[in-house]
């Protein structure tokens, strides 16, 4: 990973595994980092202030995803802080019917963390802050828990460690502030194959 410091939220498997082989520090609920408590929110915003990169990987029932980018953004921006905040969203924000899901909190918080990243990534481009923001917009995960039926699309670990450091390391004046990212964990549909 170079000079390049991450960390990210999460544990040492699937994503995370990705990071850690890359010289990424995990920030897991088992070492006191678990969003889903006060004590764990506020240690990883101070342990983020350690990092150029700091991925939101993790997602709570109750908002705290959010609630954490809220935190972080906060106090990177209060402590002047420069670095890349990357956060894991999802394709149920791009693609509402993805999971087939009707509405549920899932969706309700993924979509409000959406909207605040848009307005992170406005307060980059005003000057008010000198950290860029990305939401990275998934399929699922190779390995997660709602893997879908053989041939649906998984994002690969590997490459969505490629893409954000391919997107941390894009000109000082650009910032791409969202993108949508899938891998077809099986191979091209039959229809794209050459």
């Amino acid at each position: 990973m170079s000079d390049i410091s991450l960390c990210f939220t999460g544990e040492n498997y699937g994503v995370g595994k990705s990071f850690i082989e890359k010289g990424g520090v995990s920030l897991s609920s088992k070492d006191g980092f678990d969003i889903r408590t006060s004590a764990g929110r506020n240690n990883i915003v101070s342990e983020s202030h350690n990092y150029d990169i700091f991925i939101n990987h993790i997602y709570g029932e109750q908002g705290e995803q959010l609630e954490l980018l809220a935190l972080v953004s906060d106090s990177w921006k209060m402590f002047g802080k420069g670095g890349h905040i990357f956060n894991t969203g999802s394709m149920v924000t791009h693609v509402p019917d993805y999971f087939n899901l009707t509405p549920s909190r899932y969706n309700s918080n993924k979509h409000a963390t959406d909207e605040y990243c848009k307005g992170l990534y406005i307060k980059w481009k005003q000057g008010i802050v000198k950290y860029k923001t990305t939401n990275i917009k998934m399929g699922d995960f190779k390995g997660s828990k709602h893997i879908m039926e053989p041939g649906s699309m998984v994002t690969e670990c590997k490459e969505y460690y490629d893409l954000i450091m391919w997107l941390y390391n894009t000109p000082e004046n650009t910032l791409i502030g969202e993108i949508v990212m899938e891998i077809m964990w099986n191979g091209l549909p039959q229809h794209q194959k050459m």
